[in-house]
């Protein structure tokens, strides 16, 4: 199974993440500063005081009679890099969890310790699997460390994120797969966008102001996870002749499922 989970890793490499409705700084129109509420297909956006007043930091949508402003102060700066680790810094303990229930950890026994040959032979197994579950650690957050700089270069250029770019450095042929990496890595924006643009002091805390509830917060987490599996599903005739890719990649699913239930639960108890 470990041989198959390296072949997956390999296949899915920058394939193999959350999703929060979208804030925005709306400067379109006569209304200014009002605060919106709702936005395009029924996402809740909202306002956030002016840029450098930092209750979250937002992106101006684009309109055409308003040049949104470039370039975020230091201390706007500093403040999304705090939150850009925080995020990250849970989407690796996220990756790790992930790779813990698809790699099977050696078991030593008794006769290991007394027969050298046998010890030699756990020793061995052991570093593959520390090798293989680091491997697998690198490259499930390749896409998502691709998405977040796109979402960070957004903010700072009061832009919308370069869906279109993140894609193009797949290796993916064009054709079902890439159309649901598309919908994957743009549901997956969506929610660093939302987790950027949030107060707190810890990656729950972001999470809590970013979703307000644990109703919203269950149906967010479910889209991305919906969105996760179509993605491998339409991966799936590429792995055909791979020994146990369906195995894996329903434990990679199963436990992505469990671990988001996990969060809103711990997040909104």
């Amino acid at each position: 199974m470990v041989q198959a989970a390296d072949r997956i890793r390999s296949g899915l490499g920058v394939h193999l993440c959350f999703r929060i409705p979208l804030q925005v700084h709306s400067r379109c129109g006569s209304h200014g500063g009002s605060d919106r509420r709702t936005g395009p297909q029924g996402h809740r956006h909202l306002l956030h005081g002016p840029r450098g007043n930092l209750r979250g930091v937002g992106i101006h949508t684009p309109c055409p009679r308003v040049r949104p402003e470039r370039g975020l102060a230091l201390a706007d700066r500093e403040e999304l890099n705090r939150r850009k680790e925080l995020i990250l810094g849970s989407e690796r303990a996220f990756a790790n969890q992930v790779g813990a229930a698809v790699f099977e950890k050696p078991k030593v026994s008794y006769w290991m310790v007394l027969i050298p040959i046998l010890f030699l032979y756990f020793i061995y197994r052991m570093q593959k699997y520390k090798h293989g579950r680091m491997r697998f650690n690198d490259e499930f957050m390749i896409t998502r460390g691709r998405v977040m700089d796109a979402s960070v270069d957004a903010i700072d250029a009061g832009t919308a994120p370069d869906i279109g770019a993140v894609v193009a450095r797949s290796t993916l042929a064009d054709g079902p797969a890439k159309q649901k990496y598309e919908s994957w890595v743009r549901v997956l924006a969506e929610h660093y966008m939302d987790l950027l643009g949030s107060e707190g002091g810890s990656f729950e805390a972001l999470v809590r102001s970013a979703y307000r509830s644990r109703t919203d917060c269950l149906l967010a987490l479910n889209r991305l996870s919906t969105v996760e599996k179509e993605f491998y599903s339409a991966l799936m005739p590429q792995m055909a002749e791979m020994n146990g890719a369906s195995d894996i990649i329903g434990v990679i699913v199963e436990r992505s499922q469990q671990l988001r239930r996990e969060l809103a639960e711990r997040v909104f108890a």
